[in-house]
């Protein structure tokens, strides 16, 4: 679930249909995760999981992954 989550946020901010991402999708494997991207997707998770990352944190969320073992690890 949080996985489908995800995935829907990020196609969501990258203006992308969800079928484009896949459960490996990086900002090296979909061309729309720019700079601007990868910012609109961590605020978009941070208010939909009522989560908030460490400012150091940010440039490290940079797959499909990583957002979901940081929030897995503050749960």
């Amino acid at each position: 679930m949080l996985r489908e989550r995800l995935r829907t946020i990020i196609a969501t901010e990258l203006e992308i249909p969800v079928a484009e991402v896949p459960l490996d999708a990086s900002a090296e494997t979909l061309q729309a995760w720019d700079s601007l991207g990868h910012m609109r997707i961590v605020v978009a998770i941070e208010g939909a999981m009522s989560v908030r990352f460490a400012t150091a944190d940010i440039p490290t969320l940079t797959s499909h992954d990583q957002p979901v073992a940081a929030i897995e690890h503050k749960s």
